[in-house]
């Protein structure tokens, strides 16, 4: 419902992806219950290359991130030859290391 959004605050100019979270879109408001940082050490960071350049990356592979860091693009997305892609959250996944950080803070103290 409240999706990723491209803003501009520059006309003519660049601009980028936001995620609405305001506190006023949202209800039941607690703490996050989840253990992040086991989240982080299963997620492998791959190197690989892309089928149709060839071109040498580093990242992960959708299908090995956290369930629910994992999006599925519609049934006529324009991936040419893949049905039904898997995408990577690149929010989800900053949210869940961003708390694996506050659980690596926290062991600390």
């Amino acid at each position: 419902m409240y999706g990723p959004r491209f803003i501009s605050t520059n006309p003519g100019g660049t601009g980028g992806f936001v995620y609405f979270s305001d506190q006023r879109l949202k209800q039941n408001i607690r703490a996050a219950k989840f253990a992040a940082l086991g989240q982080v050490l299963a997620t492998p960071i791959r190197q690989f290359e892309w089928t149709a350049s060839g071109d040498t990356e580093v990242g992960f592979v959708a299908q090995e991130v956290p369930a629910d860091a994992q999006v599925r693009l519609s049934p006529d997305s324009p991936v040419a030859a893949v049905t039904d892609p898997v995408c990577v959250s690149a929010e989800r996944m900053l949210v869940i290391l961003w708390k694996a950080v506050q659980e690596i803070a926290a062991a600390a103290r």
